[in-house]
């Protein structure tokens, strides 16, 4: 199912959300038959086969997602996010404020900085102002607002060494960053 969706918005350049994957979104082999169905409707039958997934068209992306992990308290994903204001930002600082907002609700006094590569984003800037908004919730804007772009999770190493960092990545819906995507998902 992921590297359908994947495929789907590199193909036809749509902006897209793949919040959540377990192994059967990632491993499972789909069989499906499709004819004469419009590119909704193609995403709409590649999600509706693969149980406990749902896809939202009207945020202006498209959005994969698992009702499950938007009920359950501890998914990052679900972390509200009380105040985020970013104006005329480019798409990578614009995500990596995300974080700081995060940072600075657990510990105000705290700083907050990280890698940004610049240029991947040319002239487009981000502006939003956004209140009491899940973590998913502002990438999805981040990501409907670019128009170009698609979010997905990162896996994160388990245990005590694991370092605060973002966990998901915003990839340009151009070809050279479909191959990444899909690395990431392995």
């Amino acid at each position: 199912m992921a590297e359908l969706a994947v495929q789907m918005a590199y193909r036809y350049k749509l902006p897209m959300a793949i919040e959540h994957l377990d192994g059967d979104a990632l491993r499972r082999p789909l069989h499906l038959k499709l004819k004469d169905q419009s590119v909704r409707q193609v995403i709409a039958s590649i999600i509706a086969s693969a149980p406990g997934y749902s896809v939202d068209f009207s945020q202006g992306l498209v959005d994969i997602y698992s009702p499950a992990a938007r009920n359950d308290a501890k998914n990052p994903f679900n972390t509200v996010i009380r105040r985020y204001d970013v104006e005329g930002l480019d798409t990578h600082y614009a995500d990596v404020e995300l974080l700081c907002a995060m940072g600075r609700q657990t510990n105000p006094d705290s700083g907050c900085g990280g890698s940004v590569a610049r240029g991947q984003w040319g002239d487009l800037k981000i502006t939003l102002h956004l209140e009491n908004k899940r973590v998913y919730e502002v990438l999805n804007a981040i990501v409907a607002q670019n128009g170009r772009a698609i979010w997905a999770p990162i896996p994160q190493p388990a245990g005590p060494s694991r370092i605060w960092t973002n966990f998901w990545y915003i990839y340009p819906l151009d070809p050279p960053f479909q191959r990444a995507v899909l690395d990431r998902f392995e």
